[in-house]
């Protein structure tokens, strides 16, 4: 989980482009926070708000 978590940051970020993230997604946004809430993944507070904001 944690390395989709980070794939999704990643996109959210800008690291990875729209066709590279469709051809390996990672997780949707609201996991992304529902895991982080739950501790069994873990993301800074900022690439959460990123993900969010993007996705």
């Amino acid at each position: 989980m944690q390395q989709h978590a980070l794939r999704t940051a990643a996109y959210a970020n800008g690291c990875l482009d729209h066709d590279e993230f469709e051809r390996e997604p990672g997780l949707e946004p609201v996991w992304c926070r529902f895991l982080h809430d739950l501790e069994l993944v873990t993301l800074p507070s900022a690439d959460l708000d990123r993900i969010e904001g993007v996705l």
